[in-house]
């Protein structure tokens, strides 16, 4: 009699006992059941080890979530009617961008054939686009210390999170 290894359905690594002279398919392992035992001793480091790092991955993602989820409060120290709390999803990160794109490109706000010189988003005005580039720049280095906050959890360090309000020039 010989063990059968292979991933099973959900994923995890399955076992069953196979004929001696059983072929491995694509994707299986067969050892002796002698062999089977001597290399699952051999793995059990190595399976705590993976189990720690699952959970510093799943933690430092847990974080990452909980951190972004109420999203960066910012205002101005030279423009003090401005300020607000920034969602940080996807979708409004690529809207960011997209409005950052638009003025590198044109030296505009999006919106206006002629030139937009202020924008609103969400109810906030960027009266200037050097506002709108102080800001951007505040968010963008505010999603970079997270994810790096994010991928140190999550490679066994420990959690040290950007801090959630910003004042730009």
């Amino acid at each position: 009699m010989s063990i059968c290894y292979y991933i099973g359905p959900a994923g995890d690594l399955a076992f069953r006992a196979v004929a001696s002279n059983y072929v491995a398919a694509s994707g299986e392992a067969v050892y002796s059941v002698p062999q089977s035992i001597a290399r699952l001793a051999s793995f059990s480091s190595d399976f705590s080890n993976a189990l720690s790092s699952v959970s510093n991955y799943a933690s430092g993602i847990a974080l990452y979530e909980a951190l972004v989820i109420n999203g960066l409060y910012v205002s101005s120290s030279g423009t003090p009617s401005f300020s607000g709390t920034f969602m940080l999803d996807g979708s409004t990160q690529a809207k960011f961008q997209n409005i950052a794109t638009v003025i590198s490109t044109t030296g505009f706000f999006p919106g206006s054939p002629s030139g937009a010189t202020s924008f609103t988003y969400s109810g906030v005005t960027f009266p200037t686009i050097t506002l709108y580039k102080n800001f951007y720049a505040a968010y963008s280095n505010f999603l970079q210390a997270a994810q790096t906050a994010e991928a140190t959890v999550q490679n066994g360090g420990s959690w040290s999170p950007p801090a959630t309000s910003v004042v730009i020039p």
